[in-house]
């Protein structure tokens, strides 16, 4: 077994690797050497098909097969199958639920953005509305982690064999690694199947790269965005908890094919509602890179500004 000191403060983030890949970069910017992991278990079916990843590292890269592990466990322990659909559909009634809230609230807040009486009068009034935005998602946060936490503590999860010696076989893989990539994909597959298995605290000391969903999934929580979804425009929403690795950050993976950059308020009210944490885009062969919360290097990011504004990162600045 070999021993890897901490790396716990090395992530790095990025945006779709279809066309240009900067995994390469990345790994660079962040002085990773020896082995490197994957998750790819939002790729579902086409799990470790990491040959060009391979390809593009010129190193050794090992799947953790994180989907096609919980996949067997499924199998073995019908019983736990069960209650975690039946946890999946609990997430997804609470999700259609805050939507309702959240498409009013939005809608309270854009309307005031508009509206020209005094300007002291209305900022008074926006600031109120979006405070019951913020405070509508940290309710929604606490019901999401109350279903997970009761779910967890009903099906004993911890100390289920299957679980178990998937979670030690994955632990002996990552005692060999100096970095852990993150694919994307449907990012709640990965967010459900990295739970199970107990990823957050298997990756802990690990230096992670991510990108696309995967960039997301490193963050506090995962929110969901789309201006331009064939059923029409979706507001900004909150789907879940993170890894918390990149903290204070909102990742927006495929900013401009998702967002519509015209629209100064939509921009402005998510970087206020979201504040502290900083809205990055993360488009084509973006990425951004910290060591231990320092900025080691950015190409191509953008952050939304309180204005709506989007302005470029700059580990320099």
């Amino acid at each position: 077994m070999i021993s890897h000191p901490d790396r716990t403060g090395l992530i790095a983030l990025l945006g779709p690797q279809s066309q240009t890949a900067s995994v390469a970069m990345a790994v660079n910017a962040l002085g990773v050497d020896g082995s490197i992991g994957a998750i790819t278990a939002g790729w579902r079916d086409a799990e470790g098909d990491i040959g060009e990843l391979t390809e593009h590292l010129g190193v050794e890269v090992t799947d953790l097969a994180v989907y096609e592990r919980v996949e067997k466990i499924f199998a073995l322990d019908v019983s736990l199958f069960r209650a975690h659909r039946k946890r999946q559909d609990i997430l997804k009634q609470l999700q259609r639920l805050y939507r309702v809230r959240l498409r009013s609230g939005a809608d309270a807040c854009y309307r005031l953005m508009k509206r020209s009486e005094d300007a002291e009068l209305v900022r008074l009034q926006l600031r109120g509305a979006i405070s019951q935005l913020r405070a509508l998602d940290r309710f929604h946060s606490r019901q999401i982690a109350k279903v997970h936490s009761e779910f967890e503590k009903e099906v004993a999860l911890a100390e289920r064999p299957a679980v178990r010696e998937h979670r030690s076989e994955i632990a002996e893989q990552l005692s060999s690694l100096g970095a852990v990539l993150i694919a994307g994909g449907h990012v709640a597959v990965l967010a459900s199947r990295l739970r199970l298995l107990g990823m957050r605290e298997l990756l802990a000391g690990h230096a992670l790269i991510g990108w696309s969903a995967g960039a997301m999934i490193m963050t506090d929580q995962l929110v969901l965005f789309h201006d331009k979804a064939p059923q029409g425009r979706r507001e900004p929403e909150l789907l879940d908890v993170g890894l918390g690795r990149a903290s204070r950050i909102v990742a927006l993976p495929a900013a401009t094919q998702r967002l519509d950059l015209g629209q100064d308020d939509h921009l402005a009210l998510m970087a206020r509602r979201f504040a502290p944490a900083s809205c990055l885009a993360l488009d084509e062969s973006d990425w951004i890179a910290w060591s231990h919360d320092r900025l080691l290097a950015a190409r191509g990011v953008r952050r939304i500004k309180r204005n709506g504004v989007l302005a470029g990162v700059n580990a320099g600045a």
